[in-house]
């Protein structure tokens, strides 16, 4: 009994909306690597609710606004918000295919969700709405968003927004979006009723438990870091390939999207540190025949290149532009092979893709010796 009754405050606990985002620190990409320089959301936080010292992220709920920011350009997910969730807002624009957004300073809509700012919004979210079809309206007083607390918000949804157009017209659809100005005077909402107000904790139970078995899904390493997808990038994946248009095939410059495509030289010791510090296994390693296959999936990449930062041999870059096919095909590629040698001088094993029959720790020193003798001749 007494698991039972702890089990449902626990669960009643959760069921208390507040606005304030939550913070998963395993998430944090800083959590994972000491040097990682992210600090997007400290920068764009208005309550100044998030403090970052070395590795160590605070977040002060009883600071926070509820306004999202965070979670829109935290690349994996740490912070999410309670209410409205980026899949809840999904379920809302999948019933009817259009998604009417108001902001905390506009009058309350009917059928319009309000969040305390469009800045919430962000680009794996808007381009699955468009990859489903759905027409997206945002409803605020341009007039009020410069003066506006929110203000950085509705600046950053602007170059999102952009991205995302991009990204959905080279997938072969077309993303239905427009800012309809709103002028109308203050209005008080509706009473709510008795029936609404069960009705909202039924949903919010739902909602809870579904929350609590994603959690219990997440795949953890040996390291004890965690390797899941974002919320908002499992929400695009599922609707890629969906809508009328066939996919398009061709490429898009790579800047500023939410995915990249690595490209791994032929430094690359295969070591692994790469597919280790990947916080969503989008770098895998294999072992096949004695050598090191290296594989890569975009549509699991957030690219917050943490790869590169911790490659000894920094043999890993980002292309230019992106192959589309590898997204929307949601295709795994090998982006090195790396074959097993015995080292002609310690007679170590060694996997290095050129190495010129040396392990890197012979060859490292041979280049020593060979710059000491050039100094003294």
């Amino acid at each position: 009994m007494g698991i039972i009754l702890f089990n449902v405050s626990a669960l009643l606990d959760k069921l208390i909306v507040t606005r304030a985002a939550r913070f998963n620190s395993r998430r944090c990409i800083r959590h994972r690597h000491k040097e990682y320089p992210c600090q997007l959301c400290l920068e764009l936080c208005p309550g100044q609710a998030i403090t970052i010292q070395g590795t160590n992220v605070q977040h002060q709920e009883a600071k926070c606004l509820g306004c999202g920011f965070c979670a829109a350009v935290c690349k994996n997910g740490a912070f999410a918000l309670n209410e409205p969730t980026y899949a809840s807002i999904m379920t809302k624009a999948l019933k009817n295919q259009v998604l009417v957004i108001t902001c905390s300073n506009s009058p309350p809509q009917e059928g319009a969700l309000e969040i305390p700012c469009p800045g919430y919004l962000e680009e794996n979210l808007l381009a699955a709405l468009a990859n489903h079809g759905v027409k997206i309206r945002i409803q605020v007083d341009i007039k009020n968003c410069i003066k506006c607390r929110f203000n950085k918000g509705s600046a950053a949804l602007e170059s999102r927004i952009l991205r995302s157009q991009q990204l959905v017209q080279a997938l072969g659809h077309e993303m239905d979006i427009a800012n309809t100005e709103d002028n109308q005077g203050e209005c008080r909402p509706e009473p709510i009723s008795r029936a609404e107000f069960f009705a909202f904790f039924k949903n919010k139970a739902r909602e809870t438990l579904a929350q609590l078995g994603e959690a219990e899904g997440e795949n953890q390493s040996d390291d004890g870091n965690q390797r899941c997808l974002p919320e908002k990038r499992r929400l695009f994946i599922e609707a890629l390939g969906k809508g009328d248009h066939p996919v398009l095939q061709g490429r898009i410059p790579a800047e500023g999207m939410p995915m990249a495509e690595l490209e791994i030289d032929r430094k690359c010791t295969g070591c692994g540190n790469c597919t280790v510090f990947c916080p969503t296994g989008a770098l895998q390693k294999t072992v096949r025949d004695g050598g090191i296959i290296l594989t890569h999936r975009m549509a699991h990449c957030i690219n917050c290149r943490l790869c590169n930062q911790i490659c000894p041999e920094r043999a890993i870059t980002y292309a230019g532009q992106l192959d589309l096919q590898f997204l929307a095909n949601q295709s795994v590629r090998e982006v090195i092979r790396v074959s097993a040698d015995t080292c002609v001088q310690c007679g170590k094993v060694y996997h290095q893709a050129n190495a010129g029959g040396l392990c890197p720790a012979c060859a490292n020193r041979a280049k020593l010796d060979a710059a000491i003798d050039g100094f003294f001749d």
